[in-house]
């Protein structure tokens, strides 16, 4: 009897503790755009990745500035194309979680879907209108290295797929 009350009284507090712990709201995004900041890993990453493709290209200093007003310049063009891919996205998941009919999900989620293709093909020519930009900054070496490049990255995903699994 002398023990019992003991651990109640901790495995109680314990429990009280757990609860008011979980009953905590997610803080949101520090920038207030929806988006959290990707973490300091993955931008030293890019960094490196950057500054390795630079030096394979043999990029002037000059051509690096330009490429980056054209990244950002492009950045600024399909940023609110993906939020609206995002936002159409969430609605499918809600249709799809909801109480419909199955003849009305699949109505509703079709449109969806169609909305989405368009947006996401948009999305492309904009990508594609970019590399078209960046390879204008290039030189003819430069441009044969890039192929190179192109070439290796679409190798390395064709091995990616590979383990991929398909349903």
């Amino acid at each position: 009897m002398k023990k019992t009350l003991p651990v109640s009284l901790s495995v109680l507090a314990l429990t009280l503790c757990a609860s008011s712990v979980l009953a905590q709201p997610p803080a949101p995004p520090p920038n207030g755009d929806g988006f959290a900041p990707p973490p300091q890993k993955h931008a030293k990453n890019f960094k490196a990745q950057e500054q390795k493709f630079n030096e394979r290209l043999k990029l002037t200093d000059e051509q690096v500035a330009l490429a980056k007003k054209n990244r950002i310049e492009g950045h600024k063009k399909i940023k609110p194309i993906m939020q609206e891919i995002m936002q159409k996205k969430d609605k499918l998941f809600e249709i799809r979680e909801s109480n419909l009919s199955d003849a009305e999900k699949k109505k509703q989620t079709a449109a969806l879907k169609t909305q989405i293709r368009a947006l996401e093909d948009k999305a492309d020519d904009i990508r594609e209108e970019n590399m078209k930009n960046f390879e204008s900054i290039l030189t003819a070496e430069q441009k044969q290295e890039l192929a190179k490049i192109k070439a290796e990255g679409a190798a390395k995903r064709k091995q990616m797929m590979k383990y991929q699994k398909r349903f």
